[in-house]
C-alpha cells in the first residue's frame, strides 16, 4: 500500500448544474453561485478503505500525475535480522549519481525501453526509532530518491543490498554490476518482495494542496484500526517466539540438566529471508560473479525482432542509442 500516492483526476472545477460520477449526482441546492465540489469526499466514497484521499489541488490541463513528477522517493522497510546495516548504507552510496542500471532492473523492451541511464539522487539505509532496539526484530528502512526509475529497479537494488548486508557479497559487487563493459549481462538473482515497498513521496512544481480536515480525521481512524490489528498480530507472534526459544533442552551431563534453548544455541535471525529468496549460508551460496547470466540487451533485442518477424510485424531494429520518451518507463 502506498503511503503517499497522487491521483490525477480530470474534472472541471466549477460545474453550474451537476457532477455525475457513476450513479451519484452532486449539485448545489439553493445556492446562488456554483460551489466547489468536495472532491476528496467523493473519491473516498468509491475507493477501498485502505486507500484514502486527504487533499486535492487544481492544476493546468496539461498536468499529468506521473509525467509531471520531478522526483520520486521510495521507502523499503525490513527487519534488521542479521543484516549489517552500516555496510549496507556504505554500499548504497555507490548507486548515487547517473549510472546504467540495466543489471538492476527487469528489461521492458516490449514497451520500447532500451536506454537504462538513470539518476539516483540519494540512498540511505538506517534503523528506525522503535521500541525494539539492537535486535533482529528492529525495523529498518531503505530510502531511495530519483527522478525516474526502471521497471523493478528499486526491488533489484534492495535485493543486492540484502546480499551485501548478509555478507554474502562485498560492496564492490555494485561497481562491477554498474560497469557494463565488465558485466554486460545481468547475473541471475531474485528481486526483493514488493510487500514492504512504498511510494513515499512525489515532487511537483506549483501544486497548492487543499486539505479536508474531516477526511483527515477519518483517515487517521482507519489507519489506527489497521495499526491495531497488525500490531496485535505482531505482539502475539513475538510472544510465541519468546516461548519457543525458552523451551527446555536436556544438557549432556550426568545430571541431565535442562536449560533453555537460547542458552545452548544461537537463535537464528532469518527475518529478511522471507523478503528475498537466495540468501543462504556458507558453501551453498554462489557469488553473483559466478552465477548464470540473463541475455544481454543486444540478444534480447534480436529475440524481440525475430518474434515480430514471425508474427508478421515489422521489426523495429531498436538500438541502445535510441531515445525513448519517459512515458514508456515503469516506476518500480
Amino acid at each position: 500500500m502506498n503511503a503517499c500516492q497522487l491521483v490525477s483526476y480530470s474534472n472541471q472545477s466549477f460545474i453550474p448544474t451537476a457532477l455525475i460520477i457513476g450513479q451519484s449526482v452532486l449539485k448545489p441546492l439553493g445556492a446562488k453561485e456554483p460551489q466547489e465540489i468536495c472532491y476528496v469526499h467523493v473519491l473516498n466514497k468509491v475507493l477501498p478503505e485502505e486507500i484514502r484521499v486527504i487533499a486535492w489541488a487544481a492544476v493546468v490541463p496539461s498536468f499529468d500525475a506521473r509525467f509531471s513528477c520531478l522526483s520520486r522517493q521510495y521507502k523499503y522497510y525490513f527487519p534488521a535480522g542479521d543484516m549489517d546495516i552500516e555496510i549496507m548504507n556504505q554500499a548504497a552510496q555507490k548507486f548515487v549519481g547517473e549510472h546504467d542500471f540495466r543489471n538492476f532492473c527487469k528489461m521492458d523492451l516490449a514497451n520500447g525501453v532500451v536506454t537504462f541511464q538513470r539518476t539516483v539522487k540519494s540512498v540511505t539505509v538506517q534503523r528506525l526509532q522503535t521500541r525494539i532496539s539492537n535486535s533482529g526484530y528492529e525495523l529498518c528502512e531503505i530510502t531511495i530518491c530519483g527522478s525516474a526509475f526502471l521497471w523493478h529497479q528499486v526491488r533489484c537494488l534492495v535485493a543486492v543490498l540484502f546480499l551485501i548486508g548478509h555478507r554474502s557479497e562485498v560492496p564492490e559487487v555494485i561497481d562491477w554490476m554498474l560497469d557494463i563493459k565488465k558485466c554486460p549481462r545481468r547475473p541471475q538473482y531474485n528481486m526483493a518482495s514488493e510487500l514492504p515497498l512504498v511510494l513515499y513521496d512525489c515532487e511537483f512544481e506549483n501544486i497548492n494542496w487543499i486539505h479536508d480536515s474531516n477526511c483527515i480525521k477519518l483517515a487517521v481512524k482507519t489507519l489506527q484500526s489497521h495499526w491495531t490489528i497488525h500490531c496485535l498480530r505482531s505482539a502475539i507472534v513475538e510472544h510465541l517466539i519468546g516461548i519457543v526459544v525458552e523451551s527446555p533442552i536436556s544438557k549432556q551431563t550426568p545430571q541431565g540438566t535442562e536449560v533453555p534453548f537460547h542458552k545452548l544455541n544461537t537463535v537464528p535471525s532469518n527475518q529478511v529471508n522471507s523478503l528475498v529468496q537466495g540468501i543462504v549460508e556458507g558453501r551453498l551460496y554462489t557469488k553473483l560473479a559466478k552465477r548464470k547470466t540473463c541475455d544481454s540487451l543486444e540478444e534480447k533485442l534480436e529475440t524481440l525482432n525475430v518474434k515480430k518477424k514471425r508474427t508478421g510485424k515489422s521489426p523495429r531494429n531498436l538500438l541502445e542509442s535510441d531515445i525513448v520518451p519517459l512515458k514508456h518507463e515503469k516506476l518500480l
